[in-house]
């Protein structure tokens, strides 16, 4: 809670939260984000780099917004995804520009 921060060495919570610091943590997210086209973000629902063959992305850049929360579940459940696609794909020979997980799937 942000009534609870140290100010002065006293905290603010019945004094005066007005004069409470704002402390926030960033979490860069958004840089190659996930879209259903080209023109609204950088890679397609599966982490695929839009136009480029074999190109995955993993990572808080594929978020398609920005939270607050800490995103590292998030992270892991996104890598997790895409590993078991890419290899369910490559189990099934599947590999070239041809490949039916390289074609947009919108």
């Amino acid at each position: 809670m942000r009534d609870f921060l140290p100010q002065n060495g006293r905290l603010v919570r019945d004094q005066h939260p007005e004069d409470a610091g704002f402390v926030d943590v960033v979490h860069p997210a958004r840089a190659t984000g996930m879209a259903d086209c080209e023109c609204e973000g950088a890679v397609d629902r599966h982490s695929k780099v839009f136009g480029i063959d074999n190109l995955y992305v993993a990572g808080s850049s594929v978020f398609p917004t920005c939270g607050h929360a800490n995103p590292t579940l998030t992270i892991v459940a996104l890598a997790l995804r895409l590993a078991d696609r890419l290899r369910s794909v490559a189990g099934n020979g599947a590999v070239g520009p041809d490949a039916p997980y390289l074609r947009n799937s919108n």
